[in-house]
């Protein structure tokens, strides 16, 4: 087995320069910025390089699968064909997601579908998160953030670089539907006799549709003026 390499680091004019060999043993080479800041990011590049190709040299699964990165189209699909989540959390996912992969518009322009994981940066994804809709922004970030914490747990990336961009939660917006019990109840006097009870019931309660529509007459105890939700309706199922 070969040696281990070194690698070198110097100067092409006033800009540093890293040198090295990859797994193949063909040269390569980076130039960084100059002055101090450039030497030492060219010093940390070289020995994350060198430390990959040995470990490529030696036939580590993550390092040669490092070597060759996805884009993150792909690993958005790779995401998806592994997150264990209800269909519905899925379509949620997938509709959010479309916002990275086709753009902030949905018209393939600032999108990142092509784009090789370990080429984001923090800049693009402050730039990206300014332009997409300001009441869905929050929740398709973070669904951004998600996938590349993924790709951390996976080992293709070192950290998550989406979460070095500020992700503030919009502030609620309180809708009041109605203005009065009165209001509840001529929505009542709409329906047939069995459902009346329900817009007072589902208001008064604040219960989601999803809650209430499970409901079973066991889950109300009457004495101890408690509703119990056991279970929720949703895609057509009843689901504990």
């Amino acid at each position: 087995m070969p040696s281990a390499q070194r690698g070198t680091l110097g100067k092409r004019g006033d800009r540093w320069s890293a040198r090295w060999r990859d797994e193949t043993g063909k040269p390569r080479r980076r130039t960084f910025a100059t002055g101090r800041e450039g030497k030492t990011e060219a010093q940390a590049f070289l020995e994350r390089t060198l430390r990959e190709v040995e470990a490529r040299r030696n036939g580590d699964p993550v390092a040669v699968r490092r070597h060759d990165l996805p884009t993150l189209g792909e690993l958005v699909d790779e995401y998806l064909g592994q997150h264990n989540a209800e269909a519905n959390t899925i379509r949620t996912l997938q509709a959010r997601l479309r916002y990275v992969t086709e753009g902030p518009k949905l018209d393939a322009e600032g999108g990142w579908s092509d784009l090789r994981i370990d080429r984001l940066t923090l800049a693009g994804i402050g730039a990206w998160r300014r332009r997409l809709p300001e009441r869905s922004a929050y929740a398709i970030h973070k669904a951004l953030r998600q996938v590349l914490h993924y790709a951390v747990r996976a080992k293709l990336l070192d950290e998550n670089p989406a979460t070095l961009v500020p992700n503030p939660e919009p502030k609620r917006r309180e809708v009041l539907a109605f203005a009065s019990l009165e209001e509840l109840e001529a929505v009542g006097a709409e329906l047939s006799p069995q459902f009346r009870p329900l817009p007072l019931f589902v208001a008064l309660t604040g219960l989601r549709p999803e809650e209430w529509l499970a409901l079973e007459r066991g889950d109300i105890d009457r004495a101890a003026g408690l509703v119990h939700v056991r279970r929720v309706f949703t895609d057509g199922q009843v689901k504990l």
